[in-house]
């Protein structure tokens, strides 16, 4: 009965963990946990364990016997290239959002559609290319048009 307890609740902890290598989490960590359960019980559980023990003690052996610079420069070069994937990211977005701006035809059917009501209002200091040569900025147009409305 014991053994049924233990290889369920190791499997529990072992699927929580493969569950959070697709979702933020510690799913190594938790799998390794779920081993180290299995392992009480199960002799190919303590092996696998102690494998993984023996591969984990190298590896921090293996990075500890590197020249302090070099782990810097690992650093710094992982950094860059963080850095680099946010501004291509920011950049590939902006470029999307400059694309779904409105169109010149847009902008000008709207100035139109301001002008019409400005002179329904009686503002006739508005005068625009096509009527006369003298022209009043666009920032004028619509901050005068914004405030009447």
């Amino acid at each position: 009965m014991w053994r049924v307890v233990v290889a369920g609740l190791g499997l529990v902890v072992v699927i929580a963990g493969i569950v959070m290598l697709i979702i933020p989490g510690p799913g190594w960590v938790t799998i390794f946990i779920g081993f180290a359960i299995w392992s009480t019980e199960f002799p190919w559980a303590q092996s696998v364990l102690a494998f993984v023990r023996r591969q984990l003690a190298r590896c921090t052996s293996w990075i500890r016997d590197l020249p302090r610079w070099l782990l810097w420069v690992a650093v710094g070069i992982v950094c860059l290239l963080l850095v680099a994937a946010v501004a291509w990211v920011a950049v590939a977005t902006s470029r999307s959002a400059l694309s779904r701006t409105p169109s010149a035809n847009t902008t000008s059917s709207a100035v139109n559609e301001n002008a019409g009501y400005a002179t329904r209002l009686g503002l006739n200091c508005f005068q625009f290319p096509s009527e006369t040569t003298s022209t009043v900025p666009l920032t004028t147009l619509m901050a005068v048009c914004s405030s009447m409305a």
